[in-house]
């Protein structure tokens, strides 16, 4: 995240197989708020998750919104990505999940 110059973060995640812990994501959001970079969590595999699952990631998603970070529930299985891909667009964005980071620039 230091070397990039990305104009927004993302962290990637999911809440079960496997679960990324929330010490992870904290971590990434503090060290994006150091710098000043907006945040993005996506939490991904919701397809996977049953109702209490769902109940647990609509919680997680309130609490991070009411800090001001942008949070999707999203399913790589399913064309659910548009408005992520509206955030992103134009924009260079660092991108950290729990086994990589990447750097992210999407074009029109």
């Amino acid at each position: 995240m230091l070397r990039s110059k990305c104009r927004s973060s993302t962290c990637c995640g999911t809440l079960t197989y496997p679960r990324t812990s929330i010490g992870f994501i904290d971590r990434f959001l503090v060290t994006a708020e150091a710098y000043r970079i907006p945040q993005v969590i996506v939490f991904n595999k919701r397809d996977l998750l049953d109702e209490k699952d769902l109940a647990k990631q609509r919680r997680t998603n309130d609490l991070y919104e009411s800090l001001g970070v942008r949070c999707f529930s999203v399913s790589a299985l399913q064309d659910d990505q548009h408005e992520i891909r509206n955030i992103l667009q134009n924009k260079i964005t660092f991108g950290n999940g729990s086994f990589r980071c990447w750097e992210i620039d999407i074009a029109e």
